[in-house]
């Protein structure tokens, strides 16, 4: 997997730009890249972001992605974000797929599974 720590990134004078990770896209809504380059700034920075809501360090690396995944106020209300893989997978292959999956301190809902799609 391309950019799998989210380091490589476009530019570190957007604010809160969630198109800024390089071989990452969005697939549904707005997934909010997070990174110390933002150092100063409490929304998008890391470790604080969000207002100052959430202290969160990236498991490696300086950079991580913030998502969306329930909203009780709307239906379906969930961000995804994608990578393109490096080469293409094989038929009857097994793969092993992992990552980390941490709940926000501003969250009052947690969900119990993540979903990993591979077209």
């Amino acid at each position: 997997m391309q950019n799998y720590s989210f380091e490589n990134y476009l530019s570190c004078n957007n604010f809160f730009n969630d198109s800024n990770y390089t071989k990452w896209f969005m697939t549904k809504d707005t997934p909010n890249y997070l990174s110390t380059c933002f150092s100063n700034n409490n929304i998008a920075g890391v470790p604080l972001n969000m207002a100052g809501l959430n202290y969160q360090q990236p498991k490696t690396g300086n950079a991580y992605v913030g998502i969306l995944t329930y909203n009780e106020s709307v239906v379906n209300d969930k961000e995804y974000f994608a990578n393109i893989l490096a080469t293409p997978l094989l038929n009857n292959t097994y793969y092993n797929v992992s990552f980390y999956v941490v709940n926000s301190q501003c969250s009052m809902y947690a969900n119990k599974s993540s979903i990993v799609i591979y077209k």
